[in-house]
Parts: C-alpha cells; structure tokens; sequence
C-alpha cells in the first residue's frame, strides 16, 4: 500500500468540457484546519464563476485565475453555498474586485461582507439556481447548474457528502467508506430529512459536487432516493450546537 503523505496534495480537475475548453474545473486543496476544501470554477463568456473558493495555503491569489488557462479571465463571482464557506472569497475580491454572493439565510454567521445576499428567487452568476437547505445557521443552499452536455450538476456545499478523498488521511474518519451522507444542523430524525432534501428527487441532475468528498458521478440521484427511503438519522458532534447525519452506516 503506497503511504499517504504527510500534507495530501493539492488537485485540481476538470469535470466538463466545452469545445476542447474545460466547462466546469474542481480543485481540492488541504488545509491547517485538517480537511480538503473542494471548490469549483466554471467557465462563462464574462469569466470563471468561482464556487466556495479556497486558495491553496502554499500559493498566491493568482493561482486560481490559472485553473482554466489564462485565456478564461478573471473571477466574475464567487457564489457560496453557505457563509461559512467563505474561506478565499473576500481575498480574491480584493485582488480582482471579483463580487461575493452568499445566502441570505447565512447572514447571522458570516463573517465577511458580501456583495450580494441571495435566495431561491435570486437569477445567480453562470445560470445557476439556489435550492434553499437551511434559512439558519450557515444558511446552507445548494447551486443545480446544467453542464455543456446536458448534464445537471448539484454544488452541495456541507450537506450532502460523499466518501472521503482517497489522499485524505484520516483513516477513522466517519465518512470513511463510499456512498452518501446527508448533513443537517440541530437535532433531526429520518423525516426531517426527507422533508428537507425529498423535493431535489423533482429536479434533473446526474452529478454531485461536494465542498469536502469525492465528486459523485452515475447514480448521483438514485443513490440520494435509496438513502432518503433507507438510511438513519444519528447525532454528531459539533462546535457550533448540535447535528445530525443521514447515512447507512
């Protein structure tokens, strides 16, 4: 077995392509804070539309307008999928004047100021459409886009997860083994959930993009019914008051 190294590597893919460019790019870089920040840039004619970004703590700003070539631009938005994904937004902005957008559920924990506070009515950067999660806490929303090539693409944010990266090296980790899991602030049980996340099963998407797993391809969806229909509730641990999962482990 090859040995994990001591700071995973940063990585970076590309998800789609559109006319021998790459559409849609997810980077995933290790952090102090002892976990992979998976974030996403996807290419627009003004620009990348940047999706919880992270620059890699070893490089600079410039960095990220690399991900697609210099040919792509600069950032023209930075959407967060919850304000405590904030993490290299307001760097950016300072950098490129690149605008923030962050739910407006999540105003009570950010810690930055934004440019621009959105909800489920709100017509957001790349065509994106914000399916509300949580209106507290953090104000988790997730962001359905349509790929080049029909595809539908759910950025997830913290809420529905999937098995850990491969490079990262917390081998006890909860989320250890492969599959699905679904994240929800305060206590809940198995109808809570279905309540919150039952009506993605009405929307088209084939893929699922996380802000801390491996990105979760063919089956994306029915894999999210047979875990709504088939999985249990249990309480996790958390700094900020209390969770629970969704998960069939």
């Amino acid at each position: 077995m090859t040995p994990v190294p001591a700071t995973p590597p940063t990585k970076r893919d590309v998800l789609a392509r559109s006319a021998d460019q790459p559409a849609l790019v997810r980077w995933s870089t290790w952090t102090s804070k002892g976990m992979y920040f998976d974030c996403y840039a996807i290419r627009t004619p003004s620009g990348p539309v940047l999706i919880d970004p992270q620059v890699p703590e070893a490089e600079s700003v410039e960095w990220v307008v690399g991900l697609m070539g210099g040919e792509a631009g600069v950032p023209v938005a930075s959407v967060l999928t919850a304000s405590w994904h904030e993490r290299s937004a307001y760097e950016i902005r300072e950098r490129y004047g690149t605008p923030v957008w962050l739910p407006r559920g999540g105003v009570e924990e950010m810690e930055g100021r934004p440019d621009h506070l959105y909800d489920e009515f709100a017509s957001l950067p790349a065509g994106m459409r914000a399916i509300t999660v949580d209106e507290g806490y953090a104000g988790d929303t997730l962001l359905l886009w349509t790929a080049p090539d029909r595809r539908g693409v759910l950025f997830t944010g913290d809420v529905i997860l999937a098995g850990l990266d491969p490079d990262d090296p917390r081998r006890d980790h909860w989320r250890r083994r492969p599959g699905l899991y679904l994240w929800l602030h305060g206590t809940g049980d198995v109808n809570r959930f279905r309540d919150r996340f039952g009506r993605l099963l009405d929307e088209e998407f084939q893929v699922i993009c996380s802000g801390h797993s491996v990105v979760v391809g063919d089956g994306a969806k029915t894999q999210l019914a047979q875990l709504l229909e088939h999985g249990r509730a249990i309480e996790r641990p958390m700094g900020r008051g209390s969770a629970c999962a969704l998960t069939f482990s």
